[in-house]
């Protein structure tokens, strides 16, 4: 083993000596050999002549001899090398528009393909950047009969279950809110903030680069209130300067003043790469209850412990949440159907954009596919022209290996070529992320251009490359020696000619695959454009304000709606402003739908409790925001008093009494579990709105009011179940005001409060039918691109055997056939091939097609109008290119061909 090593050592060694050195040694080494066999040969005998005669036949000249011994040191192999890929470059110097053509298709498409790749990998198949991430698993509560957001938890289940389950090392939660902001400084600053149980961040292993994490006593079960706090690193360096001396400042944000314990590394982007600060989570146990889920929960399952094992545990443990929490009844949990999910935290976080990630590998597939097929067909039509050239030096005594390696390394140095342009598209792709960003595509922070990309652009190339000079010699060498040297002109090999045919079929079915799914997802972007989403987004813009809490802040009632009132009031005043509204949320403001946690029912019972979204509106919100009055009145000065007026969603109308005519009905309603239920007095009924995504319909929702008549009630005053301190703000008119004038505005009610999140209600749609327009505009870039190869491979191959048969034509026609007749022949090749690329296409769409169902909006899969739009486009299309073949093939002339050809 060690002697062949060395060997191989000694061979790499000689291909970087000087050529000039390496001659003289064989040299000397041949008249040394040459010494000895002749010394040799006149011990036999043979005179001084005879004998150095014999001992120069027998080593064969100084030639052979380099050769030879060239040979076993690998020289002659990397020489052949060297000489091949100047051949290589020299040929394709000779035919620039070829060459650049070839690299030009192949870079593009080996770089769109890296770039998808690349997201696909990151984001479907790499491990959790965390230590052992298979043992890290998400755990949800589901019930059918109390309905809520996702897998999420109550405070009740996420107790009971870290208390009681023994499967887990550990279990963690936390939730995320983007409705807070940091003052002092410069200016206040909206931030996204973390709450996070303290042993999230051990089970995840992370590390801070300063200071130190929570301690287990920084946060209680009980709701206690504690000072620490971690930081990002990105917010530590955008806001503090990267500041090493952070760590114990106290930092005010609108919920309370801590102090900085730690800041946490980049890389650590949990549960979003959003987050800003990182509170120690408080998970009460006062009031448990399972309707109000609000926890996401994550666990580290022990050695030796499966998911399905963790999840057969905790489905034993409900019943048990009535003996811990007698608040909860066994009635409650039977009619909920409550049950526990434990999924792989992987699968879990891209668990929502699988099918999406999915379909953009898919694409990976198709552009290279197509990228390939052009650059194969390209070869192959360039092989023609090369058959005498190969049916020559076959003739001269040169080896079908040597031949295979001169066409195998000129298609490699077109791939490696092609990487001058792969590389760059590869890197616009992932720095651009094809517009995706981590609110579409989870994990999408974690990708970037990496040795792993450039691994997957280098091999594409070489193999590809490879590939395809060697379909491109077999097809040069089809044809017999004596054949190519006897005619000028070269005729395609029946099953060469098929195989050309079958790649350009190919491409029509790639193309019509494409046009199809991009036909499907333009219908459906058409539709969620024009659904009725009950509101009016034209005219209109929208800003968030979150208030202070703590002593100085405005917690009670009372003060955040006087806050509210002087701010709309300024705001209705400014120049071409028709009106302003207020509400806890907009509709499509977030991606997540409001949890269904109000509990309603009839006053004096007869009918089921109804489940429903809450929120807080303005006496102007429902005018600004457009949605319609189906009954009764928006909110007035005196709903306050007694029981609080609210409008019902029309949805929640009909649930809770089958009719809209309940004006003057009064409902019992509570948000949290076994508190006594409050009397409300409704007042209206409006419109059902889209809240999170327009494809998922409308959520039940009951409005209680924000009026400024809050001031004369008293400060305890908790009459509405929810504290309007996170609020959305809507404006309309003819004249909207800018960003910096509401600010400042905001300002000067309140320098402590920002006005964030500034844009036009028309944005909120943008943002809702983002994901359906970019995947959309992805694959018609993909449909048009392979519509455009799909062309011009038809008309390559149905042009190229045109001009193989013109002889044949001008004999038909110079015997009276009529040019028609040629004509029909020509485009009944080329139907011919489209009817087969067409059929297989379609067969392949519906298909296909299938894994858009998750996108699509009011449109089937197998919808006939797409498909045969789709089918007539590419049809009209591809008959055009072969009409030009076929007008030019009944325009021969027989006595031009004839008289050339003899």
């Amino acid at each position: 083993m060690l002697s062949i090593v060395r060997a191989g050592l000694s061979r790499v060694r000689e291909l970087f000596r000087r050529r000039s050195d390496v001659a003289a040694e064989q040299n000397e080494e041949f008249a040394f050999h040459v010494e000895m066999e002749t010394a040799e040969n006149i011990r036999r005998g043979l005179s001084e002549v005879e004998a150095r005669r014999a001992a120069l036949l027998r080593f064969g000249g100084t030639q052979r001899f380099r050769e030879e011994t060239g040979d076993a040191r690998g020289i002659v192999a990397f020489d052949n090398l060297v000489r091949d890929t100047r051949f290589a470059f020299r040929r394709l110097k000779r035919a620039p528009a070829f060459a650049a053509g070839v690299i030009a298709t192949l870079g593009i498409g080996i770089g769109a393909a890296a770039g998808i790749g690349t997201i696909v990998y990151g984001v479907l198949l790499r491990d959790l950047p965390y230590p052992n991430p298979d043992q890290l698993v998400r755990v949800g509560f589901h019930t059918d009969g109390i309905p809520a957001a996702g897998d999420l938890n109550s405070n009740a289940t996420y107790f009971h279950f870290a208390k009681s389950a023994r499967s887990f090392s550990a279990l963690g939660a936390y939730s995320t809110s983007d409705q807070h902001y940091v003052t002092g400084g410069d200016a206040p600053e909206r931030v996204t903030i973390g709450m996070m149980t303290p042993n999230v961040f051990t089970l995840l292993g992370v590390r801070p680069i300063l200071g130190h994490l929570f301690a287990p006593g920084d946060t209680s079960w009980y709701g206690d209130s504690y000072k620490p706090l971690l930081i990002s690193e990105d917010f530590w360096r955008r806001r503090y300067g990267a500041d090493p001396s952070i760590i114990g400042r106290r930092i005010e944000t609108d919920l309370t003043v801590r102090y900085v314990a730690g800041v946490l590394p980049r890389s650590f982007a949990f549960p979003v790469p959003s987050v800003d600060i990182y509170y120690p989570a408080v998970v009460p146990i006062r009031g448990p209850q399972i309707r109000s889920r609000y926890l996401n929960v994550i666990g580290r399952l022990r050695d030796g412990v499966s998911p399905s094992t963790a999840q057969a545990e905790l489905t034993t443990l409900i019943p048990s949440l009535t003996e811990r929490f007698p608040a909860i009844s066994h009635d409650m949990l039977q009619r909920s159907q409550a049950r526990a999910s434990v999924e792989s935290l992987k699968s879990a976080t891209v668990a929502p954009v699988r099918d999406q990630v999915v379909l953009l590998g898919i694409l990976v597939a198709v552009v290279l596919l197509i990228a390939t097929t052009n650059v194969v067909n390209l070869f192959l039509l360039r092989a023609e022209r090369a058959s005498q050239e190969v049916a020559i030096a076959l003739s001269l005594g040169a080896s079908r290996l040597a031949l295979a390696q001169r066409f195998m390394i000129e298609g490699i140095v077109v791939g490696l070529a092609s990487t001058i342009v792969a590389f760059p598209v590869a890197a616009l792709a992932l720095s651009t992320k094809f517009g995706f960003t981590e609110k579409e595509i989870p994990r999408l922070h974690e990708v970037s251009f990496t040795w792993e990309t450039v691994a997957f652009v280098l091999a594409c190339a070489v193999l590809i490359g490879a590939a395809v000079g060697l379909i491109a010699l077999s097809r040069s060498r089809m044809v017999g020696v004596f054949d190519r040297l006897r005619v000028s002109h070269s005729t395609s090999t029946g099953g060469w000619r098929r195989a050309q045919d079958g790649l350009v079929a190919l491409q029509v079915a790639i193309a019509l695959v494409l046009l199809v799914a991009a036909g499907l997802l333009g219908r459906s972007f058409w539709n969620l454009r024009n659904a009725d989403i009950g509101f009016q987004p034209g005219n209109a813009m929208m800003f968030q304000v979150s208030l202070p809490w703590g002593e100085d802040g405005y917690v009670p009632y009372g003060r955040s709606a006087a806050f509210h009132a002087k701010l709309v009031d300024r705001l209705a005043a400014l120049p071409g402003v028709t009106s302003v509204g207020v509400a806890l949320r907009l509709p499509l403001a977030s991606r997540d739908a409001p949890h269904l946690e109000m509990q309603l029912q009839v006053e004096g019972g007869g009918r089921p409790e109804v489940a429903a979204a809450g929120n807080v509106a303005s006496a102007g919100y429902f005018r600004t925001m457009g949605i319609p009055l189906l009954a009764g009145r928006s909110f007035r000065a005196g709903d306050l008093r007694g029981a609080p007026a609210v409008v019902l969603s029309e949805h929640l109308a009909m649930s809770l009494f089958g009719t809209t005519d309940v004006l003057g009905r009064r409902i019992l309603g509570t948000r949290v579990a076994g508190a006594p239920s409050s009397a409300f007095t409704i007042v209206g009924v409006v419109g059902d709105v889209q809240w999170a995504r327009i494809e998922d319909g409308d959520v039940p929702m009951v409005y209680f009011p924000l009026l400024r008549d809050a001031d004369g009630l008293p400060l305890d005053y908790r009459a509405v179940p929810y504290d309007p301190m996170d609020v959305q703000y809507a404006i309309r008119g003819s004249q909207l005001p800018t960003a910096r004038t509401i600010q400042s505005i905001v300002k000067e009610l309140d320098p402590r409060v920002p006005a964030a999140d500034v844009r036009t209600l028309g944005s909120l749609v943008d943002d809702a039918t983002a994901r359906v327009r970019l995947t959309m505009l992805l694959i018609a870039i993909a449909g048009a691109a392979a519509l455009l190869l799909g062309v011009i491979g038809v008309y390559s191959v149905i042009s190229y055997a045109a001009n193989g048969r013109m002889r044949e034509f001008a004999v038909r026609l110079a015997l009276g056939a009529a040019p028609t007749r040629i004509g029909g022949m020509v485009l009944g090749d080329g139907l011919k091939l489209i009817a087969i690329g067409i059929i297989t296409g379609l067969v392949a769409a519906f298909g296909a097609t299938r894994f858009l169902r998750a996108l699509l909006y009011e449109v089937k899969p197998t919808s006939l109008v797409e498909f045969g739009a789709a089918t007539a486009l590419l049809l009209t299309i591809t008959l055009i290119a072969t009409l030009l073949p076929a007008r030019r093939a009944a325009r021969t002339s027989p006595a031009v061909v004839l008289r050339g050809d003899s």
